[in-house]
């Protein structure tokens, strides 16, 4: 991929590049409401409605990168994988260590600034191995279902169609955006049927327009950006993405377990109220390693010229 995609026209404007995966997130939403009443009626979920229909969203929109990607033709190579698995495991090892050293300095930085304190009761429960492989385990799934749908699917199929700055800003819209579809909340089971799922959507999307997200939503769109980069550098580098990506759930994961944020920490505007660590620092910290990334491609092309 050349930097001179800036420039070039898209084959399809960005409104019609937006549409898109809008439609093909949509269409996800509008059966997953209308699956998660059956669903819901047939089996015992420990699960609220609204999460079910949230899950169910998700599920659908992973369950799908493999028809949409042959529908497309994009292959597996063409999707960002390296042609072996042992080149694409080098490449998750190497992102993974990169990504824990990345977001391990945020971590470092909050509990310096007392931002967040150690919580002492999580130490002495002594489930660190437990802990751990759950982190690992979440990380890994994470990383390789999103990875493939964001990087992988959506930003490949926008930049065949667009030119590079719509792929980047669409791909981490979306990314960014889904964090805050909701799934939160409860209904009453006897009012819910059929519509009820329909009736949660618009208040759910809505979510991701909610004001108080907006440092959270900046953090994980320049995440996105990041990856994206990563991606636009090593065209058949995703395995780094995934490493990178199962990282950064692995340090959030325990990071959220082993520390709690103090309450009138005069930094507190550091972290977001999303989940209490991806705020305004995450949101600088990665727009600044970005920066650098791409004053390094740029070097190395005009180097090649």
């Amino acid at each position: 991929m050349s930097l001179t995609h800036f420039t070039m026209p898209s084959k399809y404007s960005s409104l019609t590049l937006f549409i898109l995966p809008l439609s093909y997130l949509l269409t996800a939403i509008f059966f997953a409401a209308l699956l998660a009443y059956p669903i819901y009626t047939l089996l015992d979920l420990n699960i609220s409605f609204p999460r079910l229909v949230n899950r169910l969203g998700l599920g659908l929109l992973m369950l799908a990168i493999i028809p949409m990607a042959g529908k497309i033709n994009l292959s597996l190579l063409e999707m960002g994988f390296a042609p072996d698995f042992s080149t694409i495991l080098k490449q998750f090892f190497r992102g993974f260590l990169l990504g824990f050293l990345i977001l391990g300095v945020i971590t470092l930085v909050l509990l310096w600034l007392d931002i967040r304190v150690i919580r002492e009761s999580e130490i002495a429960r002594d489930r660190l191995l437990y802990n751990l492989s759950s982190a690992i385990a979440t990380g890994l799934i994470v990383s390789i279902l999103e990875e493939t749908l964001f990087r992988g699917l959506l930003f490949r199929s926008l930049f065949r169609w667009g030119n590079l700055r719509s792929a980047v800003l669409i791909t981490a819209f979306f990314y960014a955006g889904l964090h805050f579809v909701g799934g939160r909340g409860s209904v009453p089971t006897n009012e819910i049927g059929w519509a009820t799922g329909l009736q949660l959507v618009p208040a759910a999307l809505l979510q991701i327009f909610d004001p108080s997200n907006l440092d959270s939503f900046l953090a994980l769109f320049a995440v996105s950006v990041f990856l994206t980069t990563v991606l636009i550098e090593r065209p058949n580098g995703i395995g780094y993405c995934i490493g990178l990506h199962a990282a950064w759930v692995f340090v959030l994961k325990l990071t959220k377990r082993y520390t709690e944020l103090t309450a009138d920490s005069p930094f507190g505007f550091l972290v977001g109220s999303h989940d209490g660590v991806t705020g305004i620092l995450v949101f600088a910290w990665l727009s600044v390693l970005t920066s650098i990334y791409w004053l390094k491609i740029r070097r190395k092309q005009d180097h090649q010229l």
